[in-house]
């Protein structure tokens, strides 16, 4: 049986709905759950590396990175592979909203659907990704620009640090440079929630519940 190992690197609230999900998703796949790898108080990109380098130790065949406000399909898991084994790539993934617009853009695709980089909110791995790639696996020393004009595929790099993220770009970037491939999930089959945290629920209440919203999704088309 194949295994599969979670790896989510957290600020320290992963929220119930994710947590609920994703164990959903992993039983529905069929696949042997070797454990949820978490990192704790530790910088982007330490603690994408950290979670990761975990979830390979635990000997998984695949690694499966969700962030800790996404909520992924019942069917994420299970859906991915079957898109891997049909595209024979080493690699999947579900895009979500990233914005108060209804629109896709953790990803960026050519015109005949290969995809050049994406996020790392539902992204599923084979190991032989992280044992092809030299370390470190996550960067985010220098800024990219990346352009996508049909098939057309320029790449530019620049010595500036990103202020915010950029790992998941620079990671996914490297993934594409290196020949291997990742499958995108087209959104009109499946696509994830994002949540986002309004307002802290009143402390000392019995009804203090956190308002957390759900971002807004396009409609699905295939």
């Amino acid at each position: 049986m194949k295994t599969i190992a979670v790896a989510t690197p957290s600020r320290g609230m992963i929220h119930s709905r994710t947590v609920d999900a994703v164990i959903r998703a992993v039983l529905e796949s069929g696949l042997e759950f070797l454990g949820w790898s978490i990192t704790h108080d530790l910088p982007i990109p330490t603690s994408h590396e950290q979670v990761c380098m975990s979830a390979l130790e635990s000997g998984a065949d695949y690694v499966w990175l969700v962030e800790e406000d996404v909520v992924p399909p019942t069917n994420a898991v299970s859906l991915m592979l079957e898109t891997m084994s049909q595209q024979l790539t080493v690699g999947a993934f579900i895009d979500y909203p990233i914005s108060w617009r209804p629109t896709y853009n953790c990803a960026k695709v050519t015109s005949k659907g290969t995809l050049v980089w994406c996020g790392n909110g539902c992204l599923l791995l084979d190991r032989i990704v992280f044992e092809r790639l030299e370390r470190p696996w996550f960067e985010n020393t220098n800024e990219v620009d990346v352009r996508v004009d049909g098939e057309i595929v320029s790449i530019r790099s620049f010595p500036k640090p990103y202020d915010y993220g950029g790992q998941d770009i620079n990671f996914s970037l490297k993934i594409y440079q290196s020949g291997m491939r990742i499958a995108y999930v087209n959104p009109g089959i499946a696509i994830c929630d994002h949540l986002y945290l309004e307002t802290w629920g009143m402390q000392g209440t019995n009804k203090g519940m956190h308002k957390v919203l759900y971002r807004p999704k396009p409609e699905r088309r295939i």
